[in-house]
């Protein structure tokens, strides 16, 4: 998943919504833009730009809170950064300097205290769900696998996450059409206004979404694009949720393509290895579900194969989409020469899986295999380390009733 900082995940995408719903009141407010447009169904040759105000003012506003809260989860090596800080604080000035100028007049809220009030904070907090929506979907529709990579690595073309979004977003759709069509309120002034209260939010806020998923050109020091990154690290996120939900039962698994570097490694094909390594193929290419072809052939046991792999560059600490590494299947299965092999070639022993699940201490202690506890602690492995769950190796020796390496890791942890 990588160690480098990074901003909360909405942090970009509210910071691009305040400074589009900001620049559009600013421009109806301050500068006195007008509507260039009329539609007679919206009233806007009517009530138009003081009706637009109110929203991009709520949007502002939503917007606003949103970026501070994502502020406040984003990593601490990223916030203490003079630039970071910089544009968190000037973002934040603008966009309230920006609320405050519009909160003076008092022309706009003529308007509204003549409207039936708790239905049009109703219908105003529903445009803000509605965008909310929207911009979900937006983003996660960057997130849609291609078609010869979800069978590559075993997963479904669309997210869970996505199709979530989706249906979030037709259903919320779906609420506005009775209430328009058969609530009394709608009959009153606020039939001139609803679809602003609505709309507009959806409007500005998907704008956002477009522009923090597309087409922002913003760069690091290096030259690579921001949106690029936090794409990167979203569809890591997503690679690995939707192995747990197939894990877990809770996503019907799909359909798996191996490569021909990956079925040779299963099978401990070891000139078939070679033959694929010598012209070009990637030792560390993932398959189903993140596994590299020195994962599988760890957990087959072909040492051979593992030799040729490590020799062509494979990664020892390559993690699949739940967190494991090569050493933890040696470990798991009793490979006691093949985990040897991997520490010796830099493989790290306190390794920590995603979730709650063992790192590879925990499991040779679970799985009672003395020589391979011996040969992790040798190499550096704590035998204090908790998972998630709080449990130790030696918790995992004791349930797996394992008394000797209990008793070993003990008077290694003193």
């Amino acid at each position: 998943m990588g160690n480098s900082p990074t901003f909360s995940q909405h942090y970009h995408l509210a910071r691009v919504q305040v400074i589009v719903s900001g620049g559009l009141l600013f421009a109806l407010e301050v500068l006195g833009w007008q509507l260039p447009i009329k539609v007679s169904w919206l009233e806007v040759d009517k009530l138009g730009t003081e009706e637009l105000k109110v929203v991009s003012a709520a949007v502002l506003a939503y917007s606003l809170l949103r970026l501070i809260v994502e502020w406040c989860q984003t990593d601490m090596r990223c916030r203490t950064l003079s630039s970071s800080k910089f544009e968190f604080l000037v973002t934040i000035l603008l966009g309230f300097t920006v609320l405050i100028l519009y909160m003076f007049p008092r022309n706009t809220l003529q308007l509204i205290v003549q409207l039936p009030l708790p239905s049009t904070l109703l219908v105003l907090m529903y445009g803000l769900i509605f965008g909310i929506a929207t911009s979900t979907a937006i983003m996660d529709a960057s997130l849609i696998r291609p078609k010869a990579e979800a069978i590559r690595l075993g997963l479904h073309r669309v997210p869970v996450a996505t199709r979530s979004a989706f249906k979030m977003c037709f259903f919320v759709a779906l609420i506005i059409i009775p209430i328009a069509l058969f609530a009394d309120e709608f009959k009153s002034p606020l039939d001139l206004i609803w679809p602003y209260l609505v709309f507009g939010p959806v409007i500005l806020l998907a704008t956002g979404g477009l522009w923090g998923t597309y087409f922002s050109r913003a760069k690091t020091a290096e030259g690579e694009l921001l949106r690029d990154i936090r794409h990167r690290h979203m569809r890591d996120a997503v690679d690995q949720h939707d192995t747990f939900y197939q894990l877990g039962g809770w996503d019907r698994a799909a359909q798996v393509q191996l490569t021909p570097l990956a079925i040779a490694a299963i099978a401990g094909e070891v000139a078939k290895v070679e033959e694929l390594l010598d012209t070009g193929d990637d030792p560390n290419q993932t398959t189903h579900l993140g596994w590299t072809p020195l994962m599988l052939a760890v957990a087959e046991g072909h040492s051979g194969v593992v030799d040729r792999l490590i020799k062509a560059g494979a990664d020892v600490n390559a993690m699949n989409f739940v967190g494991r590494t090569a050493l933890m299947f040696a470990c798991r299965y009793g490979f006691k020469d093949i985990a040897t092999k991997l520490l010796e070639h830099g493989a790290e022993p306190e390794t920590m899986p995603i979730s709650s699940e063992p790192n590879a201490l925990m499991v040779a202690a679970a799985f009672g295999d003395e020589e391979i506890v011996k040969v992790l602690l040798d190499h550096g492995a704590n035998p204090k380390a908790r998972g998630e769950d709080g449990r130790t190796a030696v918790d995992y020796a004791q349930s797996g009733k394992n008394g000797k390496i209990a008793v070993l890791l003990r008077k290694k942890s003193r």
